[in-house]
């Protein structure tokens, strides 16, 4: 019950501050909604977590307007030195293919991401269940991010392809 009310009462301060003035205070009430955020790290307000997800940010990192974290039970890390965009997408819950029953969409599952440190996630990018981004990354605005990046690799578009190594 205690958890509950400290959740709902961070989320409607947040939903009450401007979106970036105040990193220090968007960071404690973060923590009171369960999310481990280190030191020096800047999230907007208008950022969302939703569902069972256990989201860890490195320090120094910084999340943008509107970034949505999603899914099922299952994990997000996001490491040190990051830039993530604004409106960026991730999500971890996803369905197994049934071609048998009367739904495609079969039995739910989620899978971890991960987000190594250094990585720059461009605006409106969607990252989804399953993947790595390997260190000092970058994920091009729009990108739909369906499989592992490589280390100092630069991806563009959806579907997703590797432009060049840094």
């Amino acid at each position: 019950m205690i958890r509950r009310l400290k959740y709902y009462g961070a989320n409607l301060m947040l939903g009450l501050l401007p979106l970036a003035n105040f990193p220090r205070l968007n960071r404690i009430l973060f923590k009171l909604q369960g999310v481990q955020i280190e030191p020096n790290t800047k999230i907007y307000s208008s950022v969302k977590f939703q569902g069972a997800v256990d989201v860890s940010i490195g320090q120094h990192t910084f999340i943008g307007d509107r970034t949505v974290f999603t899914g099922g039970r299952s994990a997000i890390k996001i490491g040190s030195y990051c830039d993530v965009s604004d409106q960026v997408v991730f999500v971890t819950g996803t369905h197994r293919v049934d071609a048998v029953n009367v739904r495609t969409a079969g039995e739910g599952r989620a899978e971890d991401i991960i987000v190594e440190d250094g990585v720059w996630v461009g605006y409106r990018a969607l990252i989804l269940p399953g993947v790595t981004i390997g260190y000092k990354s970058i994920i091009g605005a729009g990108c739909v991010v369906s499989k592992n990046v490589p280390p100092r690799s630069v991806v563009v578009g959806n579907p997703m392809v590797i432009l060049k190594s840094i």
